[in-house]
């Protein structure tokens, strides 16, 4: 969303197993919508799949990252425009460094701000291992660079995935994603400062415990001038609950301790999926809970249905 336009982008089947991603906008705040435009590339393979679509949008300029397999492994593909989605760039990969489709980068995310935009996604290309890889422009997506940056810093071959990146002004960018190098997942941090050419070391955000002893995911991210705000799932006292951390100073530093957001008794049904959003000083979460209310079809701990519930912190 810009001003009064909003976009959207959506992946649809053509077969079976052939995938496109499409583009969508409205120019009325969603009063009217245009006739979807596909973004990915017509191919001859049966087999070809492009998934996955983020969007993120500046001013006039609309950035669309999916990935697909034209080249055999999956790679990551940006196309930009820049007059509200009148019309789009040539695709441009950005998960580069290596061969086309010799890895696999998937699970994409993008931001953006000014003329700075920000790829963040999960890559195998090191030592087998997934990793967190980001790569920027900082010229609107007309260039991006040639060898992307590694943003895990772990030297051992411990699974980090689910990134999430924010973008900022004054050329502020925020990455968070779930990693393993303590053992079960934690949710960790990285900011640059410099649109992107360098990231600090990352910080874990589920502070409520010993790094590695109880599985954080699902981590959602969202910013709004210097407050930052995150939110997870996390089985530490059991089924899941959803817990936030947050940043007041664009994350250089984060709350010494987390918060729950579900109030249910803690770890006795699962609360998952949450999603978090800034605005006016204040972080308001969203989550499915799976708390027993008195329309549950089945007896037992937790409903096999969810509801959806909502906390803000300000």
């Amino acid at each position: 969303m810009s001003g009064n336009n909003v976009y959207v982008v959506f992946e649809a089947f053509e077969t079976t197993r052939r995938r496109q991603v499409y583009f969508s906008r409205s120019t009325n705040n969603g009063n009217t919508w245009s006739e979807p435009v596909q973004l990915s590339p017509d191919t001859a393979s049966a087999d070809y799949v492009a998934a996955t679509p983020r969007i993120a949008a500046s001013g006039t300029r609309v950035h669309v990252v999916w990935r697909d397999n034209r080249n055999g492994g999956a790679d990551l593909y940006v196309r930009t425009s820049r007059n509200s989605g009148s019309s789009f760039d040539t695709a441009v990969r950005v998960d580069t460094g290596d061969l086309a489709g010799r890895n696999a980068s998937v699970d994409p995310d993008i931001a953006a701000d000014g003329d700075n935009a920000y790829v963040v996604w999960v890559d195998n290309r090191d030592a087998g291992s997934l990793d967190i890889w980001m790569n920027r422009s900082i010229d609107a997506g007309m260039t991006w660079l040639a060898t992307p940056t590694k943003l895990d810093q772990d030297p051992f071959p411990h699974d980090s995935i689910a990134p999430r990146v924010v973008a900022l002004s004054s050329s502020r960018a925020i990455v968070a994603w779930v990693d393993y190098r303590d053992g079960f997942p934690d949710i960790l941090a990285s900011r640059s400062t410099n649109a992107g050419m360098t990231f600090s070391a990352p910080v874990r955000l589920d502070t409520g415990t010993a790094a590695g002893t109880s599985a954080s995911l699902t981590v959602s991210l969202a910013a709004s001038g210097d407050l930052v705000a995150a939110a997870w799932s996390d089985d530490r006292s059991g089924f899941t609950d959803v817990y936030a951390n947050f940043s007041l100073d664009a994350g250089a530093t984060w709350q010494p301790q987390d918060y729950r957001m579900d109030t249910n008794a803690i770890g006795t049904t699962d609360s998952q999926t949450p999603s978090v959003a800034v605005g006016s000083s204040r972080v308001h979460v969203v989550w499915t809970d799976h708390r027993r209310g008195s329309g549950c079809p089945v007896a037992g701990t937790q409903c096999p249905n969810a509801d959806i519930y909502y906390r803000r912190m300000e």
